[in-house]
């Protein structure tokens, strides 16, 4: 007998219920168990244009400020990359998303709290879509650091630009037939509400991280 729409929503409610559940369970991430050399931490546009101003600005992205920030201290000297969304007036991408994080303007530019690290082990990375990844000067650093193999991944928001290069990510190294650790702590990832093009935060957020758990990343509630 085949189950009816009522039915299916509720399996539906009762899954997301399950899965929001089972994260409360979830362990730390200890920074002590990783090598420096072998691991980056990636910062995905925590930026001024997801944050502060700008369309795709958002309060809830506030909540991951300090998480993020106290990473970013912890791990000084640890190979590091810092994604700032960039766009030109005429980018392809705003035929999906709202004109934002214009070249030039602050919406680019890394929020205060975000100090970058100094030196040759810190990289700053302009990107013309939402996957990081695509681009050139990621590839370039990913060629340049074989060695690199374990990836700690934050950042907004968590349903685009995270999990399409975590997932991306991930998928470069099982075609190379590389073992490789991509984690991503909770309290580091966020997204944002948009209700008139029906972006639910929350349900946006479940889905995100379940894929990305469900592909092989791991999943922590916080570091430490």
């Amino acid at each position: 007998m085949k189950r009816n729409l009522m039915q299916k929503r509720e399996d539906a409610m009762l899954s997301l219920l399950a899965i929001e559940e089972a994260w409360q369970e979830l362990a730390a991430l200890k920074l002590t168990d990783l090598d420096p050399e072998t691991t980056a931490v990636v910062f995905v546009d925590v930026i001024e244009g997801f944050v502060n101003i700008g369309p795709l600005s958002s309060n809830r992205a506030l909540d991951i400020i300090e998480p993020v920030k106290q990473l970013n201290e912890k791990t000084r000297g640890w190979h590091k990359i810092y994604f700032r969304d960039c766009h030109t007036g005429d980018s392809a991408e705003f035929s999906a998303y709202v004109p934002h994080c214009l070249a030039g303007t602050a919406e680019t530019e890394l929020i205060k709290e975000l100090a970058p690290d100094e030196g040759e082990r810190s990289y700053q990375i302009f990107k013309n879509c939402t996957n990081g990844f695509m681009a050139e000067g990621f590839q370039k650093w990913l060629t340049a650091h074989p060695q690199v193999t374990n990836f700690i991944i934050t950042g907004l928001v968590t349903d685009i630009c995270v999990m399409t290069f975590a997932l991306t990510l991930k998928t470069y190294f099982n075609e190379k037939n590389t073992v490789s650790r991509l984690m991503v702590p909770l309290s580091t990832v966020e997204t944002f509400d948009l209700p008139l093009t029906n972006h639910q935060a929350e349900l946006m957020n479940t889905f995100a991280v379940y894929n990305m758990q469900m592909n092989g990343i791991e999943i922590y509630r916080e570091f430490e």
